[in-house]
């Protein structure tokens, strides 16, 4: 287990796959309103026996679907399944540029095999003459990780990926998951910061394994749970009343009375003009410059057009 994930608390949580039927219902539901899905949280999402018929499903519904994987189960199989399957996103968790560090952080992982099936992932993307998925390899930066010795390692571990077609190699800041890694919660807020208000809550839902819906992913323990997506439907979760009085409390500045809001670092961040530092030129790249956020709300409203469309088709039939 990987020592910054709250599975090495030692704190008990309710384990278990998702299975298919709850997941359809899930994803025909998202379909109507959303972009995209991440079809990763709390686990490797690649332990799943039908993880793959869940991502080829899931981009049936035209979603544009994104993975996290550590990259220790990944085959050769599963990797030709994978960019097969339609997938548009993959990032590799990869916390380190040397064996010592990555396996120090990584616990289990051998970091020789892990690179071994990452590089090799991508030498059948390109064998297959394949665009997608989008490959990040992503890397936390730990306070304890001297920057000097990361930086002198980093060039060497990058060379390995020459010939590869990584997209995009992403240094990350560490978080304390909501509070849940208290040993973290002080030295991750940095000085000289301000509240600023988290902007997941808009954008953003988190359904678990058994159906218990989260607005938001640091939500690790389910303390805040919305309802359950078994009973009912994901629309109404969305804008519910439980949610809506969460966002509120977020923007006016009420953090403190929701438990896994007020010891959460990600809402304290050097920002400009109310814009996080951190996020500004992704920001600015991603929706005004490439007009990002245009482009994925003409689609999903495109395909919702289309959904209701046919739904009222069936029913005058």
């Amino acid at each position: 287990r990987c020592v910054m994930c709250p599975n090495s608390s030692g704190q008990d949580i309710e384990k278990g796959y998702m299975d298919m039927k709850l997941f359809r219902k899930i994803i025909d539901e998202a379909s109507l309103f959303a972009y995209d899905v991440n079809l990763s949280h709390r686990g490797e999402s690649l332990l799943h026996p039908q993880f793959i018929e869940m991502v080829e499903y899931a981009k049936s519904k035209g979603l544009y679907l994104r993975l996290n994987t550590n990259a220790t189960l990944l085959t050769e199989e599963k990797s030709y399944q994978l960019i097969k399957s339609g997938l548009d996103f993959v990032s590799f968790s990869f916390d380190g540029f040397d064996k010592e560090t990555y396996e120090s952080i990584r616990k289990g992982a051998k970091f020789e095999s892990v690179v071994s099936r990452i590089t090799n992932f991508l030498k059948i993307k390109k064998d297959l003459k394949k665009s997608t998925p989008y490959t990040l390899l992503e890397i936390l930066a730990f306070p304890e990780v001297s920057r000097e010795r990361e930086n002198g390692k980093k060039e060497d571990f990058l060379k390995r990926f020459q010939s590869s077609p990584l997209d995009e190699v992403e240094v990350k800041p560490l978080h304390n998951w909501a509070g849940n890694l208290p040993s973290l919660k002080e030295e991750l807020i940095p000085q000289g910061v301000a509240y600023t208000p988290c902007t997941n809550i808009w954008y953003a839902l988190v359904v678990l394994w058994n159906g218990s819906v989260s607005p938001c992913s640091q939500d690790w323990y389910d303390q805040f749970s919305l309802g359950n997506v078994k009973e009912s439907e994901l629309s109404k979760l969305w804008n519910g009343k439980a949610m809506v009085s969460f966002r509120r409390k977020i923007a006016t500045g009420k953090f403190k009375e929701i438990k896994i809001c007020k010891e959460c670092n990600l809402l304290w961040r050097k920002s400009l003009g109310g814009i996080p530092v951190l996020n500004l030129v992704p920001f600015l790249a991603e929706n005004i410059i490439g007009y990002g956020r245009l482009r994925r709300e003409f689609k999903s409203f495109e395909r919702a057009l289309l959904n209701l469309r046919a739904l009222n088709a069936r029913k005058r039939e």
